[in-house]
């Protein structure tokens, strides 16, 4: 697992802190000053993150020195990863293939006689370039 966000690793972690961001939103959770040198800018400390409201408030130097005595030695991965949706349409494949593309698409029309929809998505282009391409001569 080396290599992955600390996010990835600790995914208990990661909900437990989300819980606190939107906890002080809504102003249930109120930040506090440093439990160590009373120090007014603090972030929220998780002693177990299945108490995920359960925060002591340490400043930034007291909560790096709290996880070099404490180091997590644990790791909850999270969910996996949704595969991306695969592309339906054609990439753009650039200007010097709409010579071969615009008479396929006026044969498709004319013998055919495909819609709009099916001749774009047959070549891999838009409705509205199909449509130009069959209807204004001056795009042909």
């Amino acid at each position: 697992m080396a290599g992955l966000r600390w996010q990835d690793r600790h995914w208990d972690g990661h909900l437990a802190h989300q819980y606190v961001r939107r906890a002080i939103a809504r102003g249930d959770l109120v930040p506090q000053p440093c439990e160590e040198c009373g120090e007014a800018v603090t972030v929220g400390h998780h002693d177990d993150y299945a108490k995920v409201l359960e925060v002591r408030w340490l400043c930034d130097s007291h909560h790096r020195r709290w996880h070099l005595a404490h180091p997590v030695d644990y790791e909850v991965p999270g969910p996996p990863k949704k595969a991306a949706a695969p592309a339906t349409r054609i990439p753009n494949r650039g200007r010097k293939f709409r010579q071969y593309l615009k008479p396929r698409a006026l044969r498709l029309r004319k013998d055919g006689g495909y819609s709009y929809q099916y001749i774009a998505d047959e070549l891999g282009i838009s409705n509205g370039t199909a449509y130009k391409w069959i209807n204004n001569p001056e795009y042909r």
